[in-house]
């Protein structure tokens, strides 16, 4: 659905986010009756915040007001790259993540439920950490990417050029 090119991808190995994204997957299947929905959603931000978010997760205290979080607390995710794009802040990087979903909330702001659709601005918010696993971080050339200069994190880029990041130490 997006007028760009994917040029690089990545895949994510974190055992810990991995795990937990499980644990929630059984806990909501218990707590639903049935299996929960799962789908794939695109989050783009600045280069300089992918290390933290694939080495801890997204951020766990969303209950409070916070910038940019018009309809609600929770991370957006995205079904259309395009949408994604905007939020890249002009660098080449975003990620593919696995999505699970329990309740989805009676209101824009996002309080009870764990989740929101947008058909506006075809997003999902998710407010549970757990229920988002980053599997991929890709990259592409977009004419839609470039505000100005691009944007790079040092860091980042060097990861992505070594070509494997893992949260799992090796075994001395």
């Amino acid at each position: 659905g997006g007028s760009g090119e994917v040029v690089a991808a990545w895949s994510i190995d974190n055992p810990l986010r991995t795990f937990k994204f499980h644990e929630r997957s059984k806990e909501l299947k218990r707590q639903l009756g049935r299996e929960p929905d799962q789908l794939e959603g695109l989050h783009g931000s600045d280069p300089k915040n992918y290390i933290s978010i694939l080495g801890s997760g997204f951020r766990k205290d969303l209950r409070g007001p916070a910038v940019g979080q018009v309809f609600g607390r929770g991370e957006y995710f995205a079904k259309n790259p395009n949408v994604s794009v905007s939020y890249c802040r002009g660098g080449r990087y975003m990620l593919v993540c696995k999505l699970v979903l329990g309740w989805e909330s009676s209101t824009a702001e996002n309080t009870d439920g764990d989740h929101i659709w947008v058909p506006s601005n075809e997003y999902y918010v998710i407010s549970e950490p757990e229920q988002v696993l980053p599997i991929f971080i890709i990259k592409f050339d977009s004419p839609r990417s470039y505000y100005g200069s691009e944007l790079k994190d040092a860091q980042f880029e060097k990861v992505v050029a070594a070509g494997v990041w893992s949260t799992l130490q090796e075994w001395e």
